[in-house]
């Protein structure tokens, strides 16, 4: 509900990195093949494209409504 995105590492239990963009909910993540990108879906009506090497927000598309789905072809640059 804090609107962000959490990288964990599963060894640790720790986050290693928080991806802020967002400004609602988050309610649908989705992860490249080759984990190096990420898709989000928000009840803020977007979909943001996301670097997970550099931690950082790549695009972000606005939808007509809010959004409880996303999906990433495994090329990492076709949203759904």
């Amino acid at each position: 509900w804090d609107t962000t995105l959490k990288l964990w590492n599963l060894a640790t239990g720790e986050a290693e990195c928080t991806l802020i963009g967002h400004t609602d909910s988050v309610w649908a993540v989705a992860i490249s093949a080759n984990g190096q990108r990420a898709v989000s879906a928000s009840l803020d009506n977007t979909v943001k494209l996301w670097d997970l090497v550099k931690g950082e927000e790549i695009a972000s598309f606005t939808a007509e409504a809010m959004l409880l789905g996303c999906a990433l072809a495994p090329d990492g640059m076709t949203v759904v």
